[in-house]
């Protein structure tokens, strides 16, 4: 058995829905669907054929990780505070 990943598909808005049926018939995998976005996991041979016959995707994101946006902010400022600016 392969090794499953997580994609996202930025479709339109609107769209949603017909992307996740889209999903659904191509690899028969459960979708989640949010404003512009569809989230499955399949394997990446299944997710590149996906990204071959699809009609509604606007882009197909592999995610490799996932953090909250909090995080991200304080990563950066904890980070700046490391950085020497002084001329």
């Amino acid at each position: 058995m392969e090794t499953k990943i997580d994609a996202a598909v930025i479709t339109h808005v609107g769209m949603e829905q017909a992307c996740a049926d889209e999903v659904s018939r191509i690899l028969d995998v459960p979708t989640t669907i949010l404003p512009g976005v569809v989230s499955f996991s399949a394997p990446l041979i299944e997710v590149c054929a996906f990204c071959y016959q699809s009609r509604s995707a606007i882009r197909v994101l592999l995610v490799l990780g996932q953090k909250k946006a909090s995080d991200l902010v304080l990563g950066a400022s904890s980070l700046a505070e490391k950085i020497d600016f002084s001329p």
